[in-house]
């Protein structure tokens, strides 16, 4: 079996963002592990050469591939990003011969919450006179096969955003639109093929993930917006949306493990001069509309609605923005619409990319509860100095029946562990009660709890282990 670790190439790369000083919004933090298994199935009748082409994450300010191993009996397998768009690719290859063709990939990725809206960042924005995007930027505004900003889409977009000027408030007018207008349909193959042109000129205002958002992104750019689609896969269960629907926004079982061979999901993302891209997700309104049997006017569809305009619950991993593009080495089939599902051929036919059964892969993703403490537990460290008054108390406090070993010292103990204690109670008070802003710009509150307690069983032994020990000790003998 070759093996190959590629956490350099991964690291190295990331997409391509416009530079600004604007600060990110980025809040509570997540870390996965991500398995894909692969044991690709020939179609009936073909035979040659098979070639697999895989997503891959990209590496940005919201969400980083930490590390990432595959290993299988290929021929040969590497990391490309030889494409249009940047889109990381695992590419491997068998020879005509192979009786299995398997592939395995293991990933651990950080995610963070994006949350410009929920932070007020947005509150106040306002474009300025002279707009001039990057080249990157500028690639956004131009059509493709399947995202038409001419005909019927124009005039749907002049529609909606009349006379607004100001791009934010021209999002939003789209964004409420899709969401009074549009439904999801889950007879839909895999994530919808987006062609917005389509939808638009039959009427039949359907689709998925897809589909809907694409009619954002080239709504967006018919009017003079910069946006684009970021295909990707939820990763597990959502804790802030979950509330809304326990099966729409992705779910998971107890220990945080999720099935999610079907989990592929497309979000959207537009741009702002002056501030950067801004996320939104109008698909996921109609998602858990359906799944709930929501009305629009419901308040928690209108809830949705509102958190994901400017907002995404990060329960999920972007892979590209690439559409109507040709992958590298290049398929038969070629351009490729969208990059969010494996892709194979093998002897030049493709195979079923939406039937994880069929093309046999199988992706399972487990939330990394003890790997996210040891990471939440180095961010509070260096993050937390602004609390560090009362760790100076609770480390003399706890510790002070090691430092009297010096006898003189001795005097200090008592007043020490009360300090100690009274501080360990504001801190508790600050997490139960208090309204005031914590130190948690790195993790969010419920983890700080979490580390409150486990910091609290530390605490516990060192304030009991000079009675409990000699007991043990004696007992022992």
């Amino acid at each position: 079996m070759k093996k190959l670790i590629a956490t350099a190439v991964l690291s190295a790369c990331s997409m391509a963002y416009a530079n600004t000083d604007i600060p990110n919004y980025n809040t509570d933090s997540h870390l996965y592990e991500f398995t894909q298994t692969y044991d690709l199935v020939a179609p009936k009748g073909s035979q040659g050469q098979a070639n697999l082409w895989v997503p891959l994450p990209f590496n940005g300010e919201y969400q980083q591939v930490k590390s990432i191993h595959f290993e299988g009996n290929y021929l040969d397998a590497y990391v490309t990003e030889n494409n249009k768009y940047g889109a990381k690719t695992l590419f491997a290859t068998w020879d005509k011969d192979a009786q299995k063709r398997d592939l395995k990939i293991t990933m651990v990725i950080e995610t963070k919450d994006r949350e410009p809206m929920v932070k007020g960042a947005l509150e106040n924005y306002k474009p300025p006179k002279d707009i001039h995007y990057s080249v990157d930027v500028q690639e956004y505004l131009k059509p493709t096969q399947h995202i038409k900003t001419d005909g019927i889409v124009k005039q749907f977009a002049d529609k909606i955003v009349g006379t607004e000027t100001n791009p934010l408030k021209k999002a939003e007018l789209i964004h409420q639109w899709i969401v009074n207008n549009m439904e999801r349909d889950n007879s839909v193959l895999g994530c919808g093929d987006g062609d917005v042109e389509k939808i638009l000129t039959t009427g039949v205002l359907k689709g998925k993930c897809t589909d809907i958002n694409s009619v954002f992104v080239a709504l967006a750019r018919a009017s003079g917006i910069p946006a684009r689609e970021i295909f990707g896969i939820r990763l597990g269960a959502a804790d802030k949306m979950g509330k809304y629907s326990k099966g729409a926004f992705g779910s998971a079982d107890e220990h945080g493990v999720a099935n999610v061979s079907g989990g592929q999901h497309c979000r959207a993302e537009f741009y702002l001069a002056g501030f950067g891209w801004v996320p939104v997700d109008s698909a996921d309104v109609a998602k858990m509309r359906l799944a709930e049997k929501k009305s629009v006017d419901d308040k928690d569809t209108q809830a949705v609605a509102k958190y994901l305009f400017g907002n995404w619950e990060a329960n999920w991993v972007g892979f590209n923005h690439a559409r109507d593009f040709d992958l590298y080495p290049q398929p038969e089939l070629a351009p490729l619409n969208n990059f969010g599902y494996p892709y194979a051929e093998v002897g030049g036919d493709p195979l079923n990319s939406f039937d994880p059964k069929e093309f046999k892969y199988d992706y399972i993703s487990k939330k990394s509860f003890w790997v996210a403490i040891a990471t939440a537990l180095s961010a509070a460290v260096a993050s937390t100095l602004c609390c560090i008054a009362p760790l100076i108390y609770l480390v003399f406090g706890v510790s002070s029946t090691w430092l009297i070993g010096l006898g003189e010292y001795d005097y200090l103990r008592i007043p020490m562990l009360i300090v100690s204690l009274c501080a360990f109670a504001y801190g508790f008070w600050l997490l139960m009660f208090s309204k005031k802003i914590i130190c948690s710009k790195y993790i969010s509150r419920k983890k700080l709890i979490v580390l409150y307690w486990i910091v609290f069983i530390v605490m516990l032994f060192f304030l009991t282990y000079p009675t409990i020990l000699p007991w043990i000790l004696e007992l022992s003998n």
